[in-house]
């Protein structure tokens, strides 16, 4: 399984990875002057993780590997917490060590425990405490003040030094915890000479090694390492694998590698050779020198700057004159600019937000301009004008349209352009259609554009209220009436028909829908929530017709 590290959230999936630890891994037996007497025991406890979630254990007493002169056996097997307890049968002069076989979910993993013989040595007049301490602790995980005592019971005094192993029943929640070993008085927890921090809180059954330096309990180096990594383990927090570290979230501490991948990375500073990323989004105040390279994408949302280059060509030595280009966008004043460039020759568009238009001009082969101000368009050039590939008067003479009567209105005019000739005229057109009878009281008018020789624009109108009886129930709970619009002659073929009603005085939302179409008239409904007689109202009709 892959290192884990701290304070950072692997991207890739561990949770179903394997730990399985011995709180205790080696023992020390007290002995005389010729090695560890029979009857000596020690213990430790089993504990493994799929991910962060505990895991049921089987170990066999018959399947663990004793040296010579070592016994084992097992308490509470299949369980979350299995105690192996080793005994001496014989007198042990050597060190050895016993494997493990332990079973988790049907992986079996080895683990070693270690042995090592204290032999008594020449009385002197110091070194009482100059052994292996080995210590219980029972505080609760709340509380700071860990107490902790020597087993088997033995006096002790603090000293520079003094190395203990203890044992903790409970794991630790407690901030800036602190360690009383056989009421020495409470010392603080140093972990690489800071203050304890969470990735070396333990869990609970473990067991940690601390030296005295004289103003605190340090945790050793292997201790220290063990209990961050398994930290990393339950937090699923990091995952390195070679010398790329996988990560999801790095705290507010240096991160030092030669490749981080990552779905995303929140820093205050950062500094990087290079990085690469499918996604990298920047928020804040950014300042950004050098060259931005891409082919394709596409850039959304806002830029603020004074000038933006967004081309540069450098042209070959002696060319510059003829062939260098940029492209630049500036804003000044309320006045955004486009601006080329290519050798001598230099075109800009410009669009000010006071003048109420565009303009664009260009140089170095002859100044020209477009200007729309108030709704009128101003094309001006030195040389000649080029409409769509074509000179200005040949296009002129090609489509002759006279425009000088495109005002011209009467007292009628619809204000509807109509083509007569070469002339546009502006006015209304006389029906070609007569109506036959009037509908209801109202009086209906009728507008004919002819657009070819058979199709025609038909515009229908009530100039007046019409007064409608809408008390008929309809389906959802509506009141409508249908009503019959009829053609003054027959039409051939309908292309495409709209309506449309509006100023009802009892401000009703009032619809007027077409429901079926004739050669010779149009029926429709009126749609409303509620009944009417005598609901005065406007309506319309649109028609595109075949004659």
């Amino acid at each position: 399984m892959a290192i884990k590290g701290s304070a950072q959230t692997t991207l890739i999936d561990v949770t179903d990875a394997y730990s399985v630890m011995l709180t205790s891994e080696a023992y020390t037996f007290q002995g005389n002057s010729e090695g560890a007497p029979a009857g000596s025991t020690c213990s430790t406890d089993i504990v493994a993780y799929c991910g962060d979630v505990p895991c049921k254990i089987s170990v066999s007493s018959e399947d663990i590997v004793c040296p010579t002169g070592i016994s084992a056996s097992v308490e509470n097997n299949n369980s979350l917490s299995p105690i192996i307890t080793f005994k001496t049968t014989a007198v042990i002069k050597v060190a050895c060590e016993a494997t493990v076989p332990i079973s988790v979910d049907g992986l079996v993993i080895n683990k070693k425990f270690s042995f090592a013989i204290a032999k008594t040595g020449e009385k002197g007049d110091t070194g009482k405490d100059g052994k292996q301490l080995f210590a219980k602790c029972l505080t609760a995980s709340d509380i700071a003040t860990k107490t902790a005592t020597i087993t088997p019971p033995t006096s002790f005094s603090l000293y520079v030094g003094a190395t203990v192993s203890v044992t903790f029943n409970e794991s630790n929640t407690a901030t800036s915890p602190t360690l009383n070993v056989n009421s020495t008085g409470a010392k603080p927890i140093y972990a690489f000479g800071a203050a304890l921090s969470r990735i070396y809180y333990w869990v609970a059954k473990s067991t940690v090694q601390f030296v005295y330096n004289g103003s605190a309990w340090v945790m050793t180096a292997d201790s220290a390492m063990s209990l961050a990594a398994q930290w990393a383990c339950k937090n699923d927090t990091t995952y390195i694998e070679g010398s790329k570290i996988y990560a999801e979230t790095i705290g507010t501490k240096q991160l030092a590698a030669n490749a981080v991948t990552a779905e995303k990375i929140d820093v205050d500073d950062l500094f990087a050779q290079k990085i690469t990323a499918t996604h990298l989004t920047i928020e804040g105040d950014s300042v950004f020198k050098g060259t931005i390279d891409g082919a394709t994408g596409t850039f959304s949302g806002n830029v603020e700057a004074t000038s933006i280059i967004v081309g540069h060509y450098d042209a070959p030595q002696g060319e510059e004159d003829i062939w260098n280009s940029s492209y630049w966008l500036t804003a000044d004043d309320g006045i955004i600019s486009m601006n080329a460039h290519l050798g001598r020759n230099y075109a800009s568009v410009s669009c000010s937000a006071t003048e109420s238009g565009i303009q664009s001009s260009s140089g170095g082969g002859g100044a020209s301009s477009v200007k729309c101000n108030g709704g009128e368009l101003e094309i001006s050039a030195s040389e000649n004008l080029l409409l769509n590939g074509t000179d200005w008067d040949t296009f002129k003479s090609q489509h002759g349209y006279d425009w000088s009567t495109f005002g011209t209105a009467d007292n009628t005019s619809t204000w509807m352009p109509v083509a007569n000739g070469g002339k546009i005229y502006h006015r209304d057109v006389a029906a070609t259609f007569k109506q036959a009878n009037n509908w209801q009281n109202g009086t209906t008018r009728w507008t004919c554009l002819r657009l070819s020789n058979d199709i025609v624009l038909l515009f229908v109108k009530a100039t007046a209220t019409t007064k409608v009886d809408i008390t008929s129930a309809a389906a959802k709970g509506y009141a409508s009436r249908e009503y019959t619009c009829d053609f003054p002659i027959t039409i051939k073929t309908i292309l495409y028909a709209n309506s449309y009603v509006e100023n009802n005085y009892n401000w009703e939302n009032v619809e007027l829908k077409i429901h079926s179409i004739s050669s010779t008239a149009i029926k429709s409904h009126f749609w409303c929530q509620n009944s009417y007689k005598g609901l005065p109202i406007w309506w319309y009709y649109m028609l595109v017709a075949q004659m």
